[in-house]
């Protein structure tokens, strides 16, 4: 979590993070006993190298799920700032992370938004909180407007238009981003082979114009 969202959840939770940091990384391994205790070690010599002002271990149970449920109620503590809010999906390299993080802020900037970040560090999927008055049409245009340019950039730098939650219905128009026309219409034909009369979740993951509804085969084709 980025410093802005670790102050929103701190506020809501009292999860234990402190308030004037940067950003809060959590790092959780399991093993037996004696191997854990090695893992904890190295990666406790390796957040030092990396400049990290403090590296906390959770003294017992209570506090790890504290820790815890600090990030995982995170969109949650976001509410108390502002009840409405889009919440991305990009996923990049993880050795592009701080980069990325520096792109959203100048993209903050340039659209005069508020965005908060918490992530899956470890396999570099981002979600961006874009927070907007839905009321105020030119603030949410703006917001979209942000959405798209971090997604665009997470293609730029290797990354793809969604880390878990898929493609659906709302990301469709930026399936072009990631794939040119020959690969969106070949997915388009392997679609039709196996739902010719689109009654499978119709409507989602290909663009406007290139859905099996929307393009219709001449008479007498077959896939």
């Amino acid at each position: 979590m980025d410093g802005w969202v670790l102050r929103m959840v701190e506020a809501a939770t009292h999860a234990g993070y402190p308030v004037d940091a940067g950003a809060v990384l959590l790092i959780e391994v399991e093993g037996l006993r004696e191997e854990v205790e090695e893992q904890a070690e190295a990666i406790r010599q390796v957040c030092r190298k990396q400049k990290a002002r403090e590296v906390r271990r959770a003294r017992d149970e209570r506090e790890r799920q504290l820790l815890w449920s600090g990030r995982k109620n995170a969109a949650g503590a976001v509410g108390r700032f502002s009840p409405k809010y889009y919440t991305q999906d990009g996923v990049i390299p993880r050795t592009r992370v701080p980069q990325a993080l520096r792109q959203i802020e100048a993209m903050a900037k340039k659209y005069s938004l508020t965005i908060g970040n918490i992530m899956h560090a470890g396999d570099g999927n981002l979600h961006p909180i874009i927070c907007f008055d839905p009321r105020d049409a030119d603030h949410k245009r703006r917001a979209m407007q942000a959405s798209d340019e971090i997604i665009a950039y997470c293609v730029s730098v290797g990354g793809s238009i969604t880390g878990e939650h898929g493609v659906g219905m709302e990301k469709m128009e930026l399936m072009a981003h990631l794939f040119p026309d020959e690969s969106l219409e070949m997915i388009r034909r392997f679609k039709n082979l196996f739902d010719p009369q689109c009654r499978l979740n119709p409507g989602k993951v290909l663009p406007t114009g290139k859905g099996c509804l929307e393009i219709r085969q001449p008479a007498g084709m077959t896939l």
